[in-house]
C-alpha cells in the first residue's frame, strides 16, 4: 500500500490538537493511523514518550528505534554485527536512552 502525502492542514490540525508533538511526530502518527484505519499492519517508529503516548492512545502500535533494530537483526535483516555498531553509536549520541537497552 502506498500513502499520498498528508495534507499540511491535516498535520497542522493534529498539531493543534497535540501541541506537543513536533511536525514529524505528527506525520507519522497520522500516516500509521492512516494504515492502522485500513486495516494493514503497521508499526509506527517513535521514540519520545509524549509522542508514544499518544500514539497509544489512537490505537497505534509502536516501536522505538531500538526495538526496530532488534526486529531487523531478528528477521536476519540486519547483520548482528551491524546492529551492535549502531548501538555503539546511539550510546555515544545525544540519543537519549535507557543504557539497559543498548545491551
Amino acid at each position: 500500500m502506498v500513502l499520498d502525502p498528508i495534507a499540511p492542514k491535516e498535520i497542522e490540525a493534529f498539531q493543534a490538537r497535540y501541541p506537543s508533538l513536533g511536525k514529524g511526530e505528527s506525520e507519522a502518527i497520522l500516516a500509521a493511523k492512516h494504515f492502522v484505519d485500513t486495516g494493514s499492519t503497521t508499526r509506527c517508529v517513535l521514540d519520545e514518550p509524549a509522542a508514544r503516548k499518544i500514539a497509544g492512545r489512537l490505537g497505534i502500535p509502536v516501536v522505538g528505534t531500538i526495538g526496530l533494530l532488534r526486529t531487523l537483526e531478528t528477521a536476519g535483516l540486519v547483520a548482528t554485527a551491524e546492529v551492535r555498531k549502531l548501538l555503539l553509536r546511539l550510546g555515544v549520541s545525544l540519543f537519549r536512552v535507557d543504557r539497559k537497552l543498548l545491551g
